[in-house]
């Protein structure tokens, strides 16, 4: 840990357009999938065929409320805007106290942004059961995209309450606590979360916690080790970049960066073409 340093007031400017922080929270995912990946034709074919499977089950047997889930949960993962919606609230028709359908329709609002719904829908999974971690991580997610990091941080540690092991919960609490100004304790959280999940991510997030707090080289350290584990993560090359520039005065390490960016983002690589210019160095 090193000590806050005095910097002139052009170069406090400077500083303040670099904290780029990469702190988007994880989204959360219906409960029967957990890829993002794009699908391959193997994956779309497989999923064709339960769509189908499913639909004769359900014109078969019209009341089974988990078929209905499970043929949203298909359209989820096809990426089907509006199908799922009409399952999980068949679902929830037929068990008004099915907290999976209530969850699930809970991720499909949060996906298309409608907010408010997200909320009620995870508020009645949890209300139904308590002890729905994953529930208690996507509240958190809606309250982060509405700005309300603190009730976001609350949610996030009801969910580690519940399930200490739960990966995103410990990393979008570090998240949270970022967007709050909370650094002192975003350093733990994320110190956290580079613990549970060892990637590139969350040691990103880490460097972002001891950039925020002027620990510039703890903060070198962390985006370093996010590079290790990938090499193309722009944020991390930028503000290695910003940190070398504005704390370090290297300048040759900046122009190596801004030479990466160009590749891997070019409006990163532009952003950071203008730090340099304005440096002076």
């Amino acid at each position: 840990m090193i000590s806050s340093k005095s910097f002139l007031a052009t170069t406090l400017f400077s500083l303040s357009l670099v904290l780029n922080l990469n702190t988007t929270a994880v989204f959360a995912q219906p409960s029967n999938q957990e890829s993002t990946k794009p699908l391959t034709i193997d994956q779309k074919r497989s999923l064709k065929e339960k769509e189908i499977d499913l639909k004769r089950y359900i014109y078969d047997n019209p009341r089974v409320p988990e078929a209905h889930l499970n043929l949203g949960n298909v359209y989820w993962d096809q990426g089907r805007s509006g199908k799922p919606i009409r399952h999980y609230l068949a679902a929830i028709k037929l068990n008004p106290e099915f907290a999976e359908a209530y969850y699930n329709l809970g991720n499909v609002f949060f996906r298309e942004g409608e907010y408010d719904q997200a909320l009620q829908a995870y508020r009645k999974a949890i209300e139904i059961k308590p002890s729905y971690a994953d529930a208690h991580n996507g509240l958190g997610n809606a309250y982060i995209d509405k700005k309300k990091y603190n009730d976001a941080i609350d949610s996030y540690r009801r969910a580690i309450q519940v399930k200490p092991s739960h990966r995103e919960a410990i990393y979008n609490l570090c998240t949270a606590n970022l967007y709050a100004a909370n650094y002192s304790e975003a350093i733990e959280s994320c110190e956290k979360a580079t613990e549970s999940s060892p990637d590139a991510r969350s040691y990103n997030n880490l460097g972002n916690a001891y950039f925020r707090s002027k620990q510039f080289d703890s903060a070198l350290s962390a985006y370093r080790k996010a590079l290790s584990f990938d090499s193309e993560l722009p944020e991390a090359h930028f503000n290695i970049a910003a940190i070398s520039l504005v704390y370090s005065k290297n300048k040759q390490e900046a122009l190596n960066r801004e030479k990466i960016l160009k590749v891997l983002d070019p409006q990163k690589g532009f952003k950071l073409s203008k730090l340099i210019e304005q440096s002076g160095i």
